[in-house]
């Protein structure tokens, strides 16, 4: 009972913070891309929500948690962001008792520090999307894993976790990792062999058939993703490896601290044969994602920080076990060791998200809503926005009410086209023709098409066909470029 009351105390301690230091500056930053897909998605009704994603590579669950949340809150970014921060923080409660229950005294502590310190972790706070989520349930599902290690014939935990992997699987089809883990560690590792009986087939079966409804989809995914690739690019190297550690330990020496850590550990649980089990799936969560994905981004690039965030608890759990069961004799030493590796993490640790450049990093895009504003003003001006997905983060600054009411185009890229050119603006990822601008005089273009500055140029060339252009220049990496009628 003092133990239980002692955890609570902690974790009470650690949740607290953790709501401080990842809350504080958590409006800062304006919307990004991915953030207006969800908050527009989400006023739809649950069904066409489902209906929507499932042609895309969004499973729906997140969208339907915002629908549910928002609907109690008002659709606004911050509200919306407030949830993913609940689902980051609240991490912290597996974390912490997977370290302690599995590892040893400290552990957990020590890897929710490091967690807290993570400045990429605050990032995915920060942002109003699924990969807090997934963090969490991917947590939560490695300590009932954990668990039926002790209890393997308790079949309300084996249902438990097979209800929890099947909201692992309507998150994010990458989270399906954590399922393939688990059946390695199932296979590959005996404590686990052992302890195997028929209700962890009941388990698979339930997961089986609870993910029955959104198979069509991710094999369709997969095809589709196989045959035509994705927008993210194609590994590079094995330096590719490390740059992911790298965004998930905040410094260059703490990456390489880690790395070493996490192999480490696995040397000195041999010896441990308690901890052995656990370090042994830990091992697996953190780097089998990894290493698979990244080998197979040859093929076909997904290999992105964000989509593999569920491995950091491993990660974290991995560095403080390692100094653990290196140090278990030496508490002096040991408890060193923790506070040098803390204070490497928090040393290189941000607390303002608009600081840090991860993928899908969030430029301010208030700016553009103002410039288009203003814009209007001028007579005969026409204002073009490249690509067409861009649009839905300046119409949340630009018209809050269009942002919250226009669903007639739904299914379409741009949602807006129809009522935005009767304000003659136009959204567009392919050359208009000069046709569509003949009543135009001067037109300003604003262009975030960084990865296909083709498309940039086709829209130009067309353009100088009838316009001279006047002005142009960056405005936090999109390009404005300002055109008179010849």
């Amino acid at each position: 009972m003092t133990k239980r009351l002692s955890d609570l105390g902690i974790l009470m301690v650690l949740v607290l913070i953790g709501f401080c230091l990842k809350g504080w500056y958590i409006g800062e930053t304006s919307i990004g891309t991915d953030e207006s897909f969800s908050i527009y998605s989400a006023q739809a009704s649950v069904t066409k929500i489902i209906s929507v994603l499932n042609t895309g590579d969004n499973p729906p669950l997140w969208e339907i948690l915002l629908h549910y949340w928002n609907t109690l809150w008002g659709v606004n970014l911050l509200a919306s962001r407030i949830l993913s921060l609940i689902f980051n923080v609240l991490t912290i409660v597996p974390l912490y008792l997977l370290g302690e229950r599995y590892i040893g005294k400290h552990v957990g502590l020590i890897a929710s520090l490091l967690f807290l310190s993570s400045s990429f972790g605050l990032f995915i706070a920060h942002e109003a999307r699924v990969y807090s989520l997934i963090g969490f349930l991917a947590t939560t599902s490695s300590l009932l894993f954990l668990g039926l290690q002790h209890n393997p014939e308790r079949l309300r935990q084996h249902l438990l976790l097979a209800v929890v992997n099947m909201l692992i699987f309507y998150s994010h089809y990458l989270g399906v990792w954590i399922i393939v883990v688990q059946v390695l560690s199932l296979v590959l590792i005996p404590r686990f062999r052992a302890a195997i009986n028929s209700k962890y087939l009941y388990q698979y079966l339930t997961l089986a058939v609870l993910c029955i409804p959104q198979l069509p989809t991710i094999w369709n995914r997969l095809m589709t993703s196989g045959t035509n690739g994705t927008w993210i690019s194609k590994s590079g190297g094995i330096a590719d490896i490390y740059y992911m550690i790298l965004k998930y330990t905040n410094a260059p020496v703490m990456a390489v601290v880690f790395i070493l850590l996490t192999l480490a550990a696995v040397v000195f649980a041999r010896k441990q044969r308690d901890q052995q089990t656990t370090i042994y799936y830990l091992t697996f969560w953190l780097w089998v994602p990894l290493t698979i994905s990244f080998l197979l981004s040859y093929k076909t690039g997904f290999f992105l920080d964000r989509y593999f965030y569920f491995v950091t608890p491993a990660l974290y759990l991995l560095g403080a076990a390692c100094i653990h069961l290196m140090l278990r004799k030496q508490n002096t030493a040991k408890w060193l060791v923790y506070g040098l590796l803390c204070i490497g993490m928090f040393s290189g640790s941000k607390l303002q998200s608009s600081e840090l450049r991860y993928s899908g990093y969030h430029k301010d895009v208030r700016p553009l809503a103002t410039l288009m504003q203003e814009s209007q003003k001028e007579e005969n001006t026409a204002i073009l926005v490249t690509p067409e997905w861009f649009t839905k983060d300046i119409i949340y600054y630009y018209d809050f009410e269009l942002f919250t009411t226009y669903f007639d185009e739904f299914n379409e890229q741009a949602k807006f086209k129809a009522p935005l050119r009767q304000q003659h603006i136009y959204c567009t990822s392919a050359p208009l023709m000069t046709a569509e601008l003949a009543d135009y005089n001067q037109i300003l273009m604003i262009d975030e098409n960084q990865g296909n500055l083709h498309i940039t140029d086709a829209i130009l060339t067309e353009l100088e066909k009838e316009f001279a252009q006047d002005t142009a220049y960056s405005l936090e990496t999109r390009r404005i470029f300002k055109y008179t009628r010849k």
